[in-house]
């Protein structure tokens, strides 16, 4: 998910645009929280991930982050996932009202990791 939000006028983007797409990314960053895990390396390495079922699928692990779902499944709950300046911990945006249940699940990550990452 990103969002390009230019910063100088040209032909196709009059100062209208540049501000319509600047209130549209504040309105939709006002709406996210951010968590902070530790512990978390190389974050786009390609693993293999057993889902429900046992069916086994190669993606990585911003890949899983960003595809996970609330609890009824009907909603992504994370927004997007990002390296920091500090080695070793990622910043995840998620939305607000599904924030309590991101940080409980995050809470738990390297249990998750350890159950859903298979060894082969």
């Amino acid at each position: 998910n990103s969002l390009f939000v230019p910063m100088f006028r040209t032909n196709s983007w009059p100062t209208e645009k540049i501000s319509a797409m600047a209130k549209l990314h504040s309105s939709i960053i006002s709406k996210l929280d951010q968590i902070f895990i530790d512990n978390i390396y190389e974050i786009d390495r390609k693993m293999v991930f057993k889902e429900l079922g046992g069916t086994e699928t190669w993606r990585s692990l911003r890949e899983a982050i960003q595809s996970m779902t609330n609890l009824t499944g009907d909603e992504y709950v994370v927004h997007s996932a990002h390296n920091t300046n500090r080695e070793g911990v990622i910043r995840v945006l998620v939305n607000s009202h599904n924030a309590a249940q991101a940080r409980t699940f995050f809470s738990q990550l390297q249990d998750q990791l350890r159950a859903t990452i298979s060894a082969t």
